[in-house]
Protein backbone atom coordinates (compact mmCIF):
# COMPACT_ATOMS: atom_id res chain seq x y z
CA UNK A 1 0.00 0.00 0.00
CA UNK A 2 2.89 2.35 0.73
CA UNK A 3 4.62 1.30 -1.99
CA UNK A 4 1.05 2.46 -4.26
CA UNK A 5 1.11 5.78 -2.42
CA UNK A 6 4.51 6.71 -3.13
CA UNK A 7 4.14 5.12 -6.76
CA UNK A 8 1.35 7.79 -7.33
CA UNK A 9 2.64 10.63 -5.64
CA UNK A 10 5.87 10.81 -7.77
CA UNK A 11 3.88 10.59 -11.08
CA UNK A 12 1.61 13.25 -10.20
CA UNK A 13 5.01 15.66 -9.68
CA UNK A 14 5.83 14.41 -12.95
CA UNK A 15 2.79 15.21 -14.81
CA UNK A 16 2.82 18.78 -13.26
CA UNK A 17 6.51 19.48 -14.17
CA UNK A 18 6.56 17.98 -17.50
CA UNK A 19 3.20 20.32 -18.17
CA UNK A 20 4.50 23.56 -16.52
CA UNK A 21 7.89 23.19 -18.85
CA UNK A 22 5.33 22.32 -22.10
CA UNK A 23 3.85 25.97 -21.88
CA UNK A 24 7.07 27.95 -21.68
CA UNK A 25 8.85 28.78 -25.37
CA UNK A 26 11.41 26.43 -26.60
CA UNK A 27 14.84 28.10 -26.63
CA UNK A 28 13.54 30.91 -24.36
CA UNK A 29 15.79 30.64 -20.82
CA UNK A 30 14.33 31.49 -17.53
CA UNK A 31 15.79 35.29 -16.59
CA UNK A 32 18.17 34.55 -13.40
CA UNK A 33 17.97 37.12 -10.57
CA UNK A 34 20.98 39.11 -11.50
CA UNK A 35 19.01 40.50 -15.03
CA UNK A 36 17.45 42.72 -12.07
CA UNK A 37 20.92 44.48 -12.35
CA UNK A 38 22.07 46.27 -15.32
CA UNK A 39 24.11 43.86 -17.70
CA UNK A 40 25.88 47.28 -19.03
CA UNK A 41 27.44 50.25 -17.83
CA UNK A 42 26.92 52.04 -21.70
CA UNK A 43 25.47 55.05 -21.15
CA UNK A 44 24.32 58.74 -19.36
CA UNK A 45 24.63 59.43 -15.55
CA UNK A 46 24.55 61.89 -13.16
CA UNK A 47 24.96 62.00 -9.47
CA UNK A 48 25.76 63.75 -6.00
CA UNK A 49 28.96 63.91 -3.84
CA UNK A 50 30.37 63.94 -0.36
CA UNK A 51 33.75 63.91 1.07
CA UNK A 52 36.74 65.42 2.79
CA UNK A 53 39.95 67.69 1.22
CA UNK A 54 43.28 67.98 2.51
CA UNK A 55 45.43 70.98 1.24
CA UNK A 56 48.85 71.14 0.99
CA UNK A 57 50.30 74.78 0.87
CA UNK A 58 53.94 75.41 0.80
CA UNK A 59 54.87 78.72 1.18
CA UNK A 60 57.79 80.94 0.28
CA UNK A 61 59.01 84.54 0.62
CA UNK A 62 61.47 86.87 -0.77
CA UNK A 63 63.45 88.98 1.50
CA UNK A 64 60.95 90.02 5.20
CA UNK A 65 62.06 93.39 6.45
CA UNK A 66 64.30 91.56 9.10
CA UNK A 67 66.43 90.48 6.22
CA UNK A 68 65.61 87.08 6.69
CA UNK A 69 63.46 84.68 4.09
CA UNK A 70 60.81 82.44 5.57
CA UNK A 71 59.45 79.05 3.90
CA UNK A 72 57.26 76.64 5.42
CA UNK A 73 53.44 74.24 4.76
CA UNK A 74 50.43 75.26 5.40
CA UNK A 75 47.84 72.32 5.72
CA UNK A 76 44.15 72.56 6.22
CA UNK A 77 41.77 70.10 5.99
CA UNK A 78 37.78 70.79 5.23
CA UNK A 79 34.77 69.34 4.09
CA UNK A 80 33.47 69.27 0.26
CA UNK A 81 30.44 68.14 -1.64
CA UNK A 82 28.72 68.78 -5.11
CA UNK A 83 27.41 67.08 -8.18
CA UNK A 84 28.99 64.97 -11.12
CA UNK A 85 27.46 63.97 -14.86
CA UNK A 86 29.06 61.46 -17.36
CA UNK A 87 28.67 59.20 -20.42
CA UNK A 88 30.70 55.31 -20.17
CA UNK A 89 30.77 53.24 -23.15
CA UNK A 90 31.46 49.58 -22.49
CA UNK A 91 33.28 47.21 -24.44
CA UNK A 92 33.15 43.88 -23.05
CA UNK A 93 34.78 44.24 -19.72
CA UNK A 94 36.47 47.38 -20.76
CA UNK A 95 34.40 50.79 -19.78
CA UNK A 96 35.56 53.91 -21.27
CA UNK A 97 33.84 57.35 -20.35
CA UNK A 98 34.47 61.01 -19.31
CA UNK A 99 32.83 62.90 -16.22
CA UNK A 100 32.60 66.23 -15.26
CA UNK A 101 32.30 67.58 -11.55
CA UNK A 102 31.05 71.14 -9.85
CA UNK A 103 32.04 70.85 -5.88
CA UNK A 104 32.54 73.58 -2.87
CA UNK A 105 35.25 73.06 -0.65
CA UNK A 106 35.79 74.04 3.11
CA UNK A 107 38.56 74.64 5.24
CA UNK A 108 40.56 77.58 6.64
CA UNK A 109 43.70 77.79 8.28
CA UNK A 110 46.21 80.20 9.95
CA UNK A 111 49.62 79.99 10.39
CA UNK A 112 52.16 82.86 12.23
CA UNK A 113 55.79 83.03 12.53
CA UNK A 114 55.85 85.97 14.75
CA UNK A 115 59.91 86.25 14.87
CA UNK A 116 59.51 87.16 11.40
CA UNK A 117 56.62 88.79 11.63
CA UNK A 118 54.81 86.65 8.59
CA UNK A 119 50.81 85.52 9.01
CA UNK A 120 49.67 82.94 6.12
CA UNK A 121 46.23 82.23 6.17
CA UNK A 122 43.95 79.76 3.52
CA UNK A 123 40.44 80.97 3.58
CA UNK A 124 37.23 78.94 2.47
CA UNK A 125 35.12 78.73 0.69
CA UNK A 126 36.86 77.84 -2.96
CA UNK A 127 35.16 75.86 -5.54
CA UNK A 128 36.58 72.53 -7.78
CA UNK A 129 35.95 72.09 -11.08
CA UNK A 130 37.07 68.95 -13.13
CA UNK A 131 36.65 66.72 -16.46
CA UNK A 132 38.42 63.80 -16.32
CA UNK A 133 38.41 60.72 -18.71
CA UNK A 134 37.87 57.47 -17.20
CA UNK A 135 38.89 54.04 -17.64
CA UNK A 136 37.79 50.80 -16.14
CA UNK A 137 37.69 47.24 -15.95
CA UNK A 138 33.49 45.43 -15.17
CA UNK A 139 34.51 42.63 -13.10
CA UNK A 140 30.87 41.54 -12.94
CA UNK A 141 27.48 43.21 -13.35
CA UNK A 142 27.92 44.96 -10.49
CA UNK A 143 31.65 46.11 -10.10
CA UNK A 144 33.64 48.53 -11.90
CA UNK A 145 37.08 49.68 -10.51
CA UNK A 146 38.76 52.66 -12.83
CA UNK A 147 41.52 55.15 -13.07
CA UNK A 148 40.93 58.63 -14.51
CA UNK A 149 42.60 61.82 -15.08
CA UNK A 150 42.22 65.26 -16.59
CA UNK A 151 41.65 68.81 -16.03
CA UNK A 152 41.08 70.60 -12.68
CA UNK A 153 40.48 74.31 -12.34
CA UNK A 154 39.94 75.70 -8.38
CA UNK A 155 39.83 79.00 -6.29
CA UNK A 156 41.57 79.93 -3.37
CA UNK A 157 42.00 82.72 -1.58
CA UNK A 158 45.04 83.27 0.66
CA UNK A 159 45.83 86.30 3.21
CA UNK A 160 49.14 87.22 3.90
CA UNK A 161 50.26 89.64 6.26
CA UNK A 162 53.81 91.28 6.88
CA UNK A 163 54.90 93.21 9.72
CA UNK A 164 56.75 95.88 8.42
CA UNK A 165 57.38 97.76 11.91
CA UNK A 166 59.98 98.01 14.10
CA UNK A 167 63.47 98.40 14.66
CA UNK A 168 65.79 97.82 11.28
CA UNK A 169 68.42 100.46 11.92
CA UNK A 170 66.91 103.36 9.64
CA UNK A 171 64.84 105.39 8.81
CA UNK A 172 64.67 108.92 7.26
CA UNK A 173 68.15 109.84 6.52
CA UNK A 174 69.66 106.82 7.45
CA UNK A 175 68.93 108.04 11.14
CA UNK A 176 68.99 104.36 12.83
CA UNK A 177 66.22 102.77 15.26
CA UNK A 178 63.02 104.00 13.22
CA UNK A 179 59.48 103.06 13.55
CA UNK A 180 58.69 102.65 9.83
CA UNK A 181 55.45 100.91 9.34
CA UNK A 182 52.98 98.50 10.47
CA UNK A 183 51.19 95.40 9.26
CA UNK A 184 50.21 95.25 5.88
CA UNK A 185 48.09 92.80 3.83
CA UNK A 186 47.36 91.12 0.72
CA UNK A 187 44.32 89.34 0.00
CA UNK A 188 44.15 87.22 -3.04
CA UNK A 189 41.46 85.15 -4.89
CA UNK A 190 43.86 83.05 -7.08
CA UNK A 191 41.64 80.99 -9.90
CA UNK A 192 44.33 78.12 -11.14
CA UNK A 193 44.39 75.72 -13.18
CA UNK A 194 46.04 72.86 -13.10
CA UNK A 195 45.31 69.16 -13.49
CA UNK A 196 44.18 65.76 -11.19
CA UNK A 197 44.48 61.99 -11.22
CA UNK A 198 42.86 58.90 -9.36
CA UNK A 199 40.82 56.46 -9.38
CA UNK A 200 37.80 54.31 -7.83
CA UNK A 201 35.65 51.75 -7.13
CA UNK A 202 31.91 51.82 -8.19
CA UNK A 203 29.36 49.36 -7.56
CA UNK A 204 25.82 48.77 -8.74
CA UNK A 205 23.83 47.86 -5.63
CA UNK A 206 20.42 48.29 -7.52
CA UNK A 207 18.81 48.51 -11.07
CA UNK A 208 20.44 51.71 -12.55
CA UNK A 209 21.61 53.03 -9.35
CA UNK A 210 25.47 52.92 -8.36
CA UNK A 211 27.11 53.82 -5.52
CA UNK A 212 30.96 54.84 -5.96
CA UNK A 213 34.17 55.73 -3.57
CA UNK A 214 36.77 57.97 -5.11
CA UNK A 215 40.38 59.92 -4.39
CA UNK A 216 42.04 62.71 -6.84
CA UNK A 217 44.61 64.67 -6.53
CA UNK A 218 44.80 68.14 -7.40
CA UNK A 219 48.04 69.69 -8.79
CA UNK A 220 47.69 73.62 -8.63
CA UNK A 221 50.88 75.23 -9.06
CA UNK A 222 51.63 78.62 -7.63
CA UNK A 223 49.88 81.36 -6.78
CA UNK A 224 51.81 84.86 -5.75
CA UNK A 225 50.79 87.41 -3.71
CA UNK A 226 52.68 90.57 -3.16
CA UNK A 227 52.34 92.53 0.19
CA UNK A 228 53.13 96.18 -0.63
CA UNK A 229 55.72 98.67 0.94
CA UNK A 230 54.59 101.55 1.59
CA UNK A 231 58.03 103.14 2.51
CA UNK A 232 60.91 103.48 -0.15
CA UNK A 233 63.52 102.40 2.20
CA UNK A 234 61.92 98.53 2.54
CA UNK A 235 61.33 96.29 -0.65
CA UNK A 236 57.95 94.80 -0.80
CA UNK A 237 57.66 91.10 -0.26
CA UNK A 238 56.20 88.66 -2.56
CA UNK A 239 54.44 85.37 -0.65
CA UNK A 240 54.59 82.37 -3.61
CA UNK A 241 52.01 79.33 -2.37
CA UNK A 242 52.60 76.42 -4.15
CA UNK A 243 49.47 74.38 -3.81
CA UNK A 244 47.98 71.30 -4.22
CA UNK A 245 45.08 69.54 -3.44
CA UNK A 246 44.04 65.85 -2.11
CA UNK A 247 40.51 64.63 -2.19
CA UNK A 248 38.31 61.63 -0.58
CA UNK A 249 34.95 61.20 -1.53
CA UNK A 250 31.68 58.88 -2.02
CA UNK A 251 28.53 59.01 -4.43
CA UNK A 252 25.83 58.07 -5.67
CA UNK A 253 25.18 58.00 -9.56
CA UNK A 254 21.82 57.52 -11.38
CA UNK A 255 22.28 56.12 -14.68
CA UNK A 256 19.47 56.87 -16.94
CA UNK A 257 17.74 55.09 -19.79
CA UNK A 258 17.07 51.73 -17.12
Amino acid sequence: MAKFLFRSFALVVLSVGTANAADLPIGVPVAPPSALIPTTWDGPYVGLNVGGRFLNDRISTTALPTGSTFSGTLNTWGAMGGLQAGYNWQFGNVVAGIEADANVLGAGSTQTNSALGITDSIKSPGFLLTVRPRLGWAFDHRTLVYATAGYAFETVQVNDSVNFGGNFGFGPGGAPGAILLNSQLSDVNGRLSGWTAGGGLEYAFSRGVSAKIEYLYVGLGTLNSLVVSTSPAIPSVTVTHKLSDNIVRVGVNFHLGY
